[in-house]
């Protein structure tokens, strides 16, 4: 009359043979226990890190002063902007999108530690209907 349910975790452990699960994971009730990271999420801070990256590398290549690229230049290779002006906005923008890229990196991820340590672990459940042959 009812569908069955069944519960499937988002982060299934199947690449590890079930003799090591059975042997590393003893102490825990079931495989919803075991902790682990949520793997769709790794690579979203990689991609707030390049999109910051090109978003400052951008800014500096229009001419926009940035403190620390400009600063850090003017330090070490005063003679990049007496060269080509264009070398000294090239590494005034890299150096820019480095530092900041970072910094919006380090804000995100912890951020997004904090907002999934507030909202816990995810649970899916999911309705199979049996069909009769």
């Amino acid at each position: 009359m009812f569908p069955e349910t069944k519960k499937l975790s988002i982060n299934v452990i199947s690449s590890i043979p079930l003799e090591f699960q059975r042997y590393f994971f003893k102490g825990f009730k079931s495989v919803y226990d075991i902790p682990h990271s949520d793997g769709g999420d790794t690579m979203i801070g990689a991609v707030v890190f390049v999109i910051s990256f090109v978003l400052f590398l951008l800014i500096s290549l229009a001419g926009v002063y940035l403190p620390p690229g400009h600063s850090i230049l003017d330090a070490f290779l005063p003679e990049i902007f007496q060269t080509d002006p264009m070398y000294g906005q090239l590494a005034e923008g890299i150096i820019n999108g480095v530092i900041y890229g970072v910094i919006i990196w380090f804000i995100f991820t912890i951020a997004k530690m904090l907002y999934d340590r507030m909202h816990g672990p995810k649970e899916v459940v999911v309705k199979v209907e049996k069909k009769d042959k």
